[in-house]
């Protein structure tokens, strides 16, 4: 039973056979155990560890005993990236000391001469829109700042499509210079899910941003939105390079880019928003021919809602 469900075994008008993988497997050599991936890089992982029998004359037999280790590679995985996590919030912390203190220099510049040009409409309109946006960037920052250290989450319901309509309306300015088409897929229906806002708007700016800059003129960058049961998924697909499925395993590391004038930042932190929400990120390949960044996050928090009995196939599973 524990080999039909996790596929290492299939019925077949002839018999049960082995899957392909495993065929090759059975060698006249002890093997303590190897990792293997059958279905791709994004399918599950087996332990597979192989005792030859010998027959004699006949020849030999084996014994393959294959243990389902996806789900303790997946909390390795998770471990080690939050290990990672924790050294960017250390480098970010004076990064945000060094920019905070001009921000503030220029905050205060710009309400003085909010105040010095009350008599001139129009120039005072322009130094009103400088002190909003540092005030804006200067959110961001301590935003970023709680985010990276693993500051708490500040939760409540939002819907999630006018968040993403305001995403795409910032950088809709970008993406028009470099003649790049903004396509949004959005329900109908609202998706309303209790999760912090400004976290979630970070994590999506970075994720498009991203996107941007990796496609050529005349590019398409479509950004989707829909609910899978309990899950918010958002999805931003690109018609650039993509990223090779060497790299996959590192793109959220924190400083570590495939452009040359990347910082290696902007995915760490999307990694960071997903983890504090009991989400995850995951990169692939899309169908416009370039990358395809997924960020899905629970509708409510981890611990809350009915709780649910796993299904047949569970970590640990040997066959």
């Amino acid at each position: 039973a524990a080999a039909r469900a996790m596929g290492a075994v299939s019925e077949t008008p002839g018999g049960w056979m082995l899957d392909p993988c495993l065929v090759r497997q059975a060698t006249p050599r002890q093997d303590a155990g190897r990792p293997l991936r059958p279905r791709g890089a994004d399918g599950p992982c087996w332990l597979v560890r192989t005792t030859p029998v010998d027959l004699g004359p006949e020849g030999f037999a084996a014994v393959i005993l294959v243990s389902d280790v996806t789900e303790t590679l997946e909390r390795e995985e998770r471990a080690h990236r939050r290990s990672r996590l924790e050294n960017l919030g250390r480098v970010v912390a004076e990064i945000a000391h060094q920019i905070r203190n001009p921000l503030g220099g220029i905050e205060l510049f710009a309400s003085m001469l909010t105040e010095d040009l009350a008599d001139r409409p129009r120039e005072r309109e322009i130094a009103e829109q400088i002190l909003v946006t540092v005030r804006s960037l200067s959110g961001t920052v301590s935003h970023l700042l709680s985010t990276v250290r693993g500051g708490r989450t500040m939760r409540r319901r939002a819907d999630l499509a006018p968040l993403v309509e305001e995403v795409v309306a910032s950088l809709a300015p970008i993406a028009e210079a470099r003649g790049l088409e903004l396509e949004t897929s959005l329900p109908a229906a609202a998706i309303v899910a209790e999760l912090d806002p400004e976290g979630v708007r970070q994590a999506m700016l970075n994720l498009v941003a991203n996107a941007i800059d990796a496609s050529p003129p005349g590019a398409t960058v479509r950004i989707m939105l829909r609910l899978e049961t309990d899950t918010v998924v958002m999805t931003v697909e690109d018609e650039g390079p993509g990223v090779p499925e060497r790299e996959r395993s590192r793109i959220f590391e924190p400083f570590y880019s495939t452009r040359d004038d990347g910082t290696g930042l902007g995915l760490a932190v999307v990694e960071r928003v997903a983890l504090a929400h009991g989400g995850m990120v995951t990169v692939g390949s899309s169908p416009l021919g370039g990358a395809c960044f997924t960020l899905k996050l629970p509708v409510q928090p981890p611990g809350c809602g009915d709780d649910r009995t796993a299904g047949p196939h569970r970590e640990g599973d040997e066959a």
